[in-house]
């Protein structure tokens, strides 16, 4: 009975989490990254953005990180679609200090309705940054997240973290896992019942 009651416990808590640090993603110019569960683009200029060596301005920005500026110079939006249910996702943003920044997040659903926003203002004088977060009951289509400060995208964008805290579908091996425990326990009390 034991057993059974893991088994249960095991696929009613499958959520996911995922975390994207770039720091696997070569340095260059690119018009999108395309990861398992996500798509990111950039919807200013002529699309392009870099994946760059961040030069390290402090938490929560680190090694790679992806950046508009040297491609454009503009308040558009960063795009990340996701192909998976989605309801919480989170982004580090941070830069030198050489300016102010004010960041944005946003989250939609797949008919565009606005479903969640969090907004982070970076002083002139702080190194580093922070992060943005939303979350929803209902599933995240895609976020956009963006940056309205003196110099409109110049910062640094790392560690893109999404996951889906609500009830999963168990997988079929969970299935033959819990018969397997139902047949267990079936023969144990036949076993015992004698």
């Amino acid at each position: 009975m034991v057993v059974l009651m893991l088994l249960l416990v095991s696929a009613a808590t499958n959520a996911g989490a995922a975390l994207i640090d770039f720091e696997s993603v070569a340095q260059g110019t690119y018009s999108s990254l395309v990861f398992p569960d996500v798509t990111i683009t950039y919807t200013g200029g002529s699309g392009n953005f870099d994946v760059t060596d961040s030069g390290n301005p402090g938490s929560p920005i680190s090694g790679n990180a992806i950046l508009s500026w040297f491609q454009h110079h503009g308040t558009e939006p960063f795009k990340a679609v996701f192909n998976i249910s989605v309801n919480a996702v989170s982004i580090g943003v941070g830069d030198f200090g050489a300016d102010d920044d004010e960041t944005y997040l946003a989250a939609y659903d797949s008919a565009n309705n606005l479903l969640a926003s969090d907004y982070y203002y970076n002083p002139a004088d702080y190194y580093g940054g922070d992060y943005l977060s939303v979350s929803s009951s209902s599933s995240i289509a895609y976020v956009l997240f963006w940056e309205e400060g003196s110099y409109p995208g110049a910062v640094a964008w790392d560690n893109l973290s999404y996951s889906n805290n609500g009830p999963t579908v168990p997988e079929p091996s969970t299935f033959i896992l819990v018969g397997a425990g139902l047949v267990g326990v079936g023969l144990l009390r036949k076993r015992f019942s004698r």
